[in-house]
C-alpha cells in the first residue's frame, strides 16, 4: 500500500492506498465543495466548511445509491420477466 499526499484547503494529508488516482480525485472533490460552500458567503471555519462538505457529500451518495438500487430493482423485473 502506497502513501498518497494530497492538499485539501491547504493542509496536507497522507492516505494510505493502492489507487493514487482515485485519492487524488476525492481529495481533488472535496476541495472544490468546500470551495462552493465557501462561496455562499458566510463567513465559516474550516473545520466548519469539512463538515458542511461532508454531509454534502453523503447525501449525493445516499442520492446516487438510492438511483443504483432503483435501476438494480428494475433490472431485477425485467429479468424475470424474461424467465
Amino acid at each position: 500500500m502506497a502513501i498518497n499526499e494530497v492538499y485539501v484547503y491547504g493542509n496536507k494529508y497522507k492516505i494510505n492506498s493502492d489507487n493514487s488516482e482515485l485519492i487524488k480525485d476525492a481529495a481533488s472533490y472535496v476541495e472544490d465543495t468546500m470551495r462552493q460552500i465557501e462561496k455562499s458567503g458566510h463567513i465559516l471555519t474550516t473545520s466548519t466548511l469539512a463538515v458542511m462538505a461532508a454531509i454534502k457529500i453523503a447525501v449525493e451518495y445516499y442520492e446516487a445509491k438510492g438511483r443504483l438500487e432503483d435501476c438494480e430493482s428494475k433490472l431485477q423485473d425485467i429479468l424475470s420477466k424474461l424467465e
